[in-house]
């Protein structure tokens, strides 16, 4: 596998990637795998700077020169025909080195649209408790802002949008979704229940119901539980249902920030369904 020595600034489409431009004398003394990276390097700063024409094109020049001094053949597969063909070719060069990116690792490019500031917000809350993964969290994060969840309880262990790996995941919607911590899960459980919450608690168990078979037509508040263990049985006890994804696999969990986007969808529609 090969380890990249490029950075870059998560969560912004104009991440910069910082390289060094060798001499071809030097740069054909490299060892095969510092070429490598080399190319690799070039390759992501093209990726960032596709929009700069003047500065595209120079790199994709160095490029070549590289490319020239060495015998590493799937780096023909690259085309700079179009954004959409070079970041598809780069996918498969990358693939063939077991060179694996995270979406805030990538310049992922977002569709210039204008969303409603004052549109409503779903009555729905999301109760997080005790998870461990800041990059779970994160991707909570960025699912809430899309379905435009009313707020999101952070409890316990539970990393808050103070963490790195939080703000990295969350592409930037950790400063544009509601949120609270608080220290226990309970208190979260009691605080929704007291704006009015129907509390769901989201859990694999013989009293689980079929999410898609309830109806929500109020406040709905969801608790989501640890990775690992699930929901504490002291909240869940507190729960008034317990609702959970019908699954047909082997497995029979999926990973909580998956869970988060099917049943936030899922209320949502639910909730614009039976209060038309």
């Amino acid at each position: 596998m090969i380890k990249l020595t490029t950075t870059s600034s998560a969560g912004d489409n104009n991440s910069k990637y910082f390289i060094k431009i060798f001499p071809e004398k030097i740069f054909q003394k490299f060892s095969e795998e510092k070429k490598i990276k080399t190319l690799f390097d070039i390759l992501y700063k093209i990726e960032s700077s596709w929009n700069d024409l003047v500065k595209k094109r120079s790199l994709i020049f160095q490029f070549y020169r590289y490319f020239g001094y060495c015998q590493i053949s799937d780096f023909n597969e690259i085309i700079f025909i179009s954004h959409r063909k070079f970041l598809y070719s780069l996918a498969k060069v990358e693939n063939r080195y077991n060179i694996f990116k995270s979406d805030p690792q990538m310049n992922l490019i977002f569709p210039n649209t204008k969303v409603s500031q004052t549109k409503k917000r779903p009555p729905i809350v999301a109760i997080i408790d005790n998870l461990r993964s800041a990059f779970n969290v994160g991707s909570i994060f960025r699912t809430a802002e899309c379905l435009g969840v009313e707020s999101l309880y952070l409890c316990g262990s539970t990393p808050t949008p103070e963490n790195r790996k939080v703000q990295q995941t969350s592409m930037g919607t950790s400063q544009r979704v509601n949120w609270r911590y608080f220290s226990d899960t309970k208190d979260a459980l009691f605080f929704a229940r007291d704006l009015g919450y129907t509390i769901y608690a989201v859990e694999t168990s013989n009293s689980s119901k079929n999410i898609g078979k309830n109806i929500f037509i109020k406040k709905s508040a969801l608790i989501f539980g640890n990775e690992a263990l699930g929901i504490d049985e002291s909240v869940l006890s507190k729960a008034d249902k317990i609702i959970k994804i019908p699954l047909s696999g082997w497995k029979n969990s999926l990973n909580v920030g998956v869970c988060f986007g099917i049943c936030l969808y899922v209320v949502n529609q639910n909730l614009i369904e039976n209060n038309r």
